[in-house]
């Protein structure tokens, strides 16, 4: 029995662009916390560690501006975001690692242990510029969760050009039609969404 729905779509590579613009409001991904940002990223999202340390310029942890991707420690419940370089000063203040980091002393993260809980959690993940064509593709087929009201308003604006490309649907493990989702029954308050390939 299922307490949670979850979502599979095929075929991700036509589908997947529609589902791009979820990743700057944010999706969840659940999986180990109290771990540093770099291990969840890695763990997690299978991102290799050198691409995160060539590509990734900005990392905001909490809404604050993380430098040490070793050291900072993701929590339950909270929110990482990932940028590509930025343009300008701005974007060379918020740089991870920048020498001008003490420019942004108020909104850089610092580190504090204290509380640390380990185990399973959620955690909101936003990507923005580059990194949404270049990461989310694989995470949408990895799955990622998105509130379900979120995603049925999403369902219920997307024209029947979208549905036509959606070769197979399925909830909870069975076959559907694919404009039947939208129409639910959905259980909890996140859907878990995949897109496959055909």
């Amino acid at each position: 029995m299922f307490t949670y729905t979850e979502i599979a779509l095929v075929p991700a590579d036509s589908l997947e662009v529609y589902f791009l613009p979820f990743f700057q409001g944010g999706v969840y991904l659940k999986g180990e916390i109290g771990v540093s940002v770099i291990r969840f990223l890695v763990d997690q999202t299978q991102i290799d560690p050198e691409y995160l340390g060539k590509r990734i310029q900005t990392v905001f942890l909490d809404g604050k501006a993380v430098d040490g991707l070793d050291s900072a420690i993701v929590r339950d419940g909270s929110t990482l975001t990932l940028s590509a370089a930025m343009p300008g000063l701005l974007g060379a203040t918020m740089r991870v690692g920048s020498h001008y980091a003490s420019m942004r002393s108020q909104v850089s993260h610092q580190v504090d242990n204290s509380g640390v809980k380990s185990g399973e959690g959620r955690v909101l993940l936003k990507l923005y510029n580059l990194l949404i064509r270049e990461l989310g593709p694989g995470l949408l087929r990895k799955g990622v969760w998105i509130a379900a009201r979120r995603l049925g308003e999403f369902f219920e604006r997307q024209p029947e050009s979208f549905w036509s490309e959606c070769e197979k649907a399925r909830l909870n493990g069975c076959p559907v039609k694919a404009e039947n989702i939208k129409n639910g029954p959905w259980t909890g308050e996140d859907v878990f969404l995949r897109l496959e390939e055909n």
